[in-house]
């Protein structure tokens, strides 16, 4: 295998967060992780545009925002969102390069993965149309790698876990606190429903580490480790109140973890450079020996990968939100974040539920300073001494909104949903 055409795993696991040892979680179980990372570069900041899976990961495979990919809802029924162009997806650029493309459990960028370019897809979904537990899909890409590993063809291997979604208990995960309950500062921790759910989050963890640590160790005993580029991330923060659907740093927040021996990536360092999730892409297709598209939102992150003293490659990050309609500005320092639409606001810590009587609703506008203020609990948008930092951040934003032409400037963001309807009541002949 030519170091400059290396095999190219990508792993993800789904609602996970940062919730790993290597990220400083002393409590979970991640035992193949932290080994991995070891390893690798890790990145300390990585951040999501969307803190809902379809168009987290539709980000990740296309280098583009969601508004740009079109992905800017679920995949799944009923929401139905696909991407606008299936073929900018990283498996049809593989598949182009030369690659098999092989998918192995979840996908979850369109409603069928038939459109993305894979040219074999193992463990998607079972017949009764239920997700495959993390052995199964473990089983099927140590086939994959078995399969081929003599082959002269480079492999692109998406593999993708169902853990840590909920229900936590999927495949028969039980609680696991052996090493003591980790409870983020954004949550309540004297709330029992939250500590029993945290407790099966952690058992879900442990059970994907488990699966991670079976496929890295097959690439070992295939020696195939040093010319494989591996990249290991999760889709959006937990499944808890403050992160999962918000545009909190807890719900952005991404583990990002690369690893490629023979590409000139050493082991065992981390960076606190600021990049986001769709910086994967040009990554991915770089180190294939391609030229990413010129249009691409993301920027590549191998000479960060490989030298400490590499430029940054950004210093903000948009992100968006449709279901009710946020958008907002991430930058290293603060996050600035603007809501069209009227919702509730969680309690700060967040408790499993909100508490019984009138609950208040977020602001219009929420300004929140990351250093002094990690948990986001204090909102700066009306703080004179935050003025110049809101306006400018508020020009960001609007700089973005117009060149990704987001159809938010013009009114509530349309679903298909909304689409098909309008197209069936202009095709009826009812009056």
């Amino acid at each position: 295998m030519s170091p400059n055409r290396p095999h190219i795993l990508i792993i993800t696991t789904h609602d996970t967060g940062c919730l790993f040892g290597c990220y400083g979680v002393a409590e979970v179980h991640t035992p193949a992780i932290d080994r991995f990372a070891a390893e690798s570069v890790q990145f300390d900041r990585c951040f999501t545009p969307y803190p809902q899976c379809s168009p987290s990961r539709a980000s990740l495979y296309t280098g583009l925002y969601p508004q740009r990919h079109g992905v800017m809802g679920l995949a799944h029924e009923p929401f139905g969102y696909n991407p606008s162009d299936p073929t900018r997806h990283l498996s049809h650029v593989m598949a182009e390069a030369g690659y098999r493309t092989t998918l192995c459990g979840l996908q979850h960028e369109a409603t069928d993965p038939a459109i993305l370019g894979y040219q074999a897809v193992h463990r998607e979904r079972k017949p009764d149309h239920q997700r495959y537990p993390a052995e199964d899909v473990a089983d099927a890409a140590c086939a994959v790698l078995e399969g081929h590993a003599d082959d002269d063809r480079p492999m692109f291997i998406s593999v993708g876990f169902k853990e840590t979604h909920r229900p936590f208990d999927f495949g028969g995960v039980g609680p696991d606190t052996q090493h003591g309950l980790h409870i983020p500062s954004f949550l309540a921790g004297d709330d029992p429903v939250l500590r029993d759910q945290l407790a099966l989050h952690q058992g879900s963890i442990r059970k994907a580490d488990a699966a991670v640590g079976r496929i890295l160790d097959r690439l070992d005993t295939l020696g195939l480790t040093r010319y494989t580029l591996v990249v290991f991330t999760v889709d959006h923060g937990i499944d808890f109140p403050r992160a999962k659907h918000t545009l909190y740093r807890s719900g952005l927040q991404v583990p990002l973890i690369v690893r490629w021996p023979g590409g000139g990536i050493g082991a065992g360092r981390r960076t606190d450079r600021f990049v986001g999730n769709l910086d994967v892409f040009p990554t991915v297709v770089e180190a294939a020996g391609l030229n990413p598209p010129d249009d691409t939102d993301g920027r590549t992150l191998l000479p960060i990968c490989r030298s400490a003293d590499a430029p940054p490659v950004r210093s903000s990050l948009g992100t968006v939100y449709t279901p009710v309609d946020r958008r907002g500005m991430l930058t290293e320092r603060y996050n600035l974040i603007r809501n069209f639409a009227p919702f509730f606001a969680n309690s700060t810590p967040a408790r499993s539920t909100l508490p019984p009587g009138p609950s208040p609703c977020v602001p219009p506008v929420e300004l929140y300073d990351l250093v002094s203020d990690p948990g986001e609990f204090h909102n700066l948008a009306n703080d004179p001494d935050h003025r110049e930092v809101c306006r400018s951040l508020n020009d960001q934003i609007r700089d973005w909104l117009h060149a990704t032409e987001d159809p938010i400037l013009t009114g509530p963001t349309p679903s298909p949903a909304w689409h098909r309807a309008i197209g069936q009541m202009q095709e009826s002949s009812a009056p």
